[in-house]
């Protein structure tokens, strides 16, 4: 009786330790926070951890443990291009084994072959080092498209415990920025002209310089105190917009008879601040000397047209004077009109502006 009572109270301690080992190994924590900046432009050096040397803050790994453990960090990144073609696992990093005192925040700065973080082994799949790093070293940017960075902290001792993050970076390859209009050399019809142009990205920088007498060329003009200076995020002119009309209040008014320059400026976030901006060409425009007639109602009225007609001040002014001829058969609610009676009906709206409610192109 006695040894049935002793097996049942070694077997009870046996099952406490059980009990106690597994709550402690429940316990163990590990967890893992990141930050990184918005940026759409990255360097072959920025995730090439083997043979560069990090010059670009552009993440923030904060590591957090419920006890003192030596870990190391595994990086996976996935390369999704903008020209369709995919590299899972297209390069891998993992680092030597390093100390996290219960937390420990780190960078890319200090992952390296000499940084504070040694990296262990980094490779570059066969497909994405013939396709990418070749891009990348001639134009000096890794090419556009998705790159996914699968981060994962893996203690020492116990390969259970672990933590992981992604980071998702989309980035852009800019290279393009032309401008449409006011055309260069043209003569706009409006003190409120509509800027247009063609960029392939969402951020850019407008700026309109007067163009002085004793200058003597555009880019003298463009390097002076501009008239006009916005950027992207401003009420005027929303991130990813092409067109921006000259406001009517809060900036200097553009005056009659007088020559003007203008020029956009392509803006691009890289790691560590500012990317490679793009500037456009600088185009200049002439205000006519009886602009001045014209009152604001009016001008808005132009504007509406200018939108409708892609900018182009050419088609405008013929449209405003009666010179543009009409070739086809024009209605009003369904009713033939003369091009006589379109230009009155026209010169008409364009006097009293308050008529109009809107104007919009449709396709019949």
């Amino acid at each position: 009786m006695k040894n049935k009572n002793l097996v049942r109270l070694l077997a009870r301690v046996c099952t406490a330790i059980v009990l106690v080992t597994f709550s402690s190994a429940s316990a163990q924590q590990l967890s893992l926070n990141v930050v990184h900046s918005p940026l759409d432009q990255l360097s072959i050096a920025d995730i090439d951890f083997s043979h560069f040397t990090n010059d670009h803050l552009y993440f923030t790994l904060t590591i957090i443990s419920d006890i003192e453990r030596l870990v190391h960090l595994e990086v996976g990144i996935d390369i999704s291009l903008a020209d369709g073609n995919g590299f899972p696992n297209a390069a891998t990093l993992i680092t030597k084994s390093f100390l996290v005192p219960r937390i420990r925040t780190i960078t890319n700065l200090d992952l390296g072959k000499n940084a504070d973080i040694i990296t262990q082994s980094f490779d570059y799949s066969s497909e994405a080092k013939d396709k990418i790093q070749k891009l990348a070293f001639a134009t000096g940017r890794l090419p556009a498209g998705t790159y996914t960075f699968n981060l994962k902290v893996v203690d020492d001792t116990t390969s259970s415990v672990s933590a992981a993050k992604t980071i998702t970076l989309s980035l852009t390859n800019i290279s393009h920025l032309d401008l449409l209009s006011p055309q260069d050399g043209s003569t706009v019809p409006t003190v409120f002209p509509l800027f247009q142009w063609i960029y392939d990205g969402d951020s850019v920088e407008v700026s309109v310089y007067e163009f002085l007498s004793q200058q003597h060329s555009k880019e003298e003009a463009a390097s002076g105190v501009p008239q006009l200076d916005v950027r992207s995020g401003d009420p005027n002119l929303p991130v990813g917009s092409r067109t921006f009309q000259y406001p009517t209040s809060a900036a200097r008014p553009l005056q009659p008879g007088k020559t003007y320059v203008w020029k956009v400026r392509g803006l691009t976030a890289g790691a560590g601040g500012a990317g490679n901006d793009i500037n456009s060409e600088i185009w200049q425009f002439t205000m006519p000397s009886s602009v001045g007639d014209l009152n604001t109602g009016q001008q808005n009225f132009i504007s509406q047209l200018q939108l409708l007609l892609g900018g182009n001040p050419d088609i405008l002014n013929q449209l405003m004077n009666g010179s543009l001829q009409v070739t086809g058969e024009v209605t009003i609610d369904g009713h033939s009109v003369s091009p006589a009676d379109l230009q009155r009906i026209l010169n008409d709206l364009a006097a009293n502006p308050d008529r109009v409610v809107g104007i919009q192109i449709v396709d019949e």
